[in-house]
């Protein structure tokens, strides 16, 4: 199931119905089979919609339904989001004080991890499993749509504009959120640089020993801004429940420790942010434009000529 353009794909049209058939299909399986468990389904189901999104923000700019569609993708993810904060900022608490735990006031550590497997227990009435169902029933129809998306552009055309675009959004957001490192401007440069990482990912096939690695780079920023993230949403938390914690003086330690974590990967995604995206929009554009005319050449070098008297058939081109 690759994420991304193939060979064989004729047209950027019809690339982009298979990967988005691929992607949904992936989400219905992981619902499908008995032996993913309703958690694992969740983060598969929410994995493919994002990268559902990124390819339908890819071609916005040639495809008339982008909205409609990225909206689609967007309230399945967000309907299955469930108890995933409480979950995250457990696991978020467990990597913070990994090695750390004598070092700090045991009594607040475990009221902690206590309040928090609390508030990650699935509430009374609580049912993921008919949250699964609806989402299942939302990508069976979405899956019909994508079957007859189309573009109004062709070739790089349908590509070069939203690729972009996305480059665009994800180095100004960069900017904001490095000047500041507010914790709301660092995720909204995460969603940008993971969007963008998405976009690499699916081009990355016209020059792959060198994209691959660069996608993994921006993966790479995507989890520390991540990371970043779910501390701000850890010490929020703390600092709103500090009394049924042990008050002000227990919690104060660990919300300095989440501040201390955030600054480690906040140096860490300038340090990324800044090679993945020193080059401005246009260049970056006028570049990938280079590596798709290259890879174009080379497939049709690669291609067997069709008889004379066959119709010119489509292809990526055109």
């Amino acid at each position: 199931m690759a994420f991304g353009l193939e060979m064989g794909d004729r047209t950027v049209g019809e690339a982009v119905r298979r990967i988005a058939v691929e992607r949904i299909d992936g989400a219905i399986d992981a619902i499908d089979d008995p032996e993913v468990t309703p958690e694992k389904a969740v983060h598969t189901v929410r994995k493919r919609c994002k990268e559902l999104r990124a390819l339908v923000r890819l071609v916005a700019p040639a495809f008339g339904d982008a909205k409609a569609e990225n909206r689609a993708f967007r309230d399945i993810a967000r309907s299955l989001s469930g108890h995933r904060d409480a979950q995250v900022m457990s696991a978020s608490f467990e990597a913070l004080v990994a090695g750390r735990v004598e070092t700090l006031d045991a009594a607040a550590v475990d009221a902690v991890r206590t309040a928090l497997r609390e508030e990650a227990a699935p509430a009374e009435g609580d049912d993921t499993g008919e949250a699964l169902r609806e989402a299942r029933e939302a990508l069976a129809a979405a899956r019909l749509r994508a079957l007859a998306w189309s573009l109004d552009a062709k070739g790089w055309n349908a590509l070069g504009e939203g690729l972009e675009g996305t480059y665009r959004d994800a180095r100004r957001g960069m900017r904001k959120a490095l000047a500041s490192e507010d914790g709301h401007r660092m995720h909204e440069w995460r969603k940008d640089a993971k969007s963008h990482a998405n976009q690499l990912d699916l081009v990355a096939p016209v020059w792959p020993r060198v994209l691959k690695r660069v996608v993994k780079e921006a993966e790479s920023l995507g989890e520390d801004l991540g990371d970043h993230h779910d501390l701000e949403v850890l010490s929020d938390w703390l600092e709103r429940h500090c009394e049924r914690l042990g008050g002000h003086d227990a919690v104060a330690p660990l919300i300095a420790l989440c501040r201390v974590r955030q600054a480690e990967l906040a140096r860490s995604a300038r340090s990324a942010g800044e090679r993945l995206f020193a080059e401005k929009p246009q260049a970056f554009g006028r570049r990938m434009r280079g590596l798709w005319s290259a890879w174009r050449r080379e497939r049709s070098a690669a291609e067997v000529p069709a008889p004379p008297a066959a119709a010119p058939a489509e292809t990526m081109a055109g």
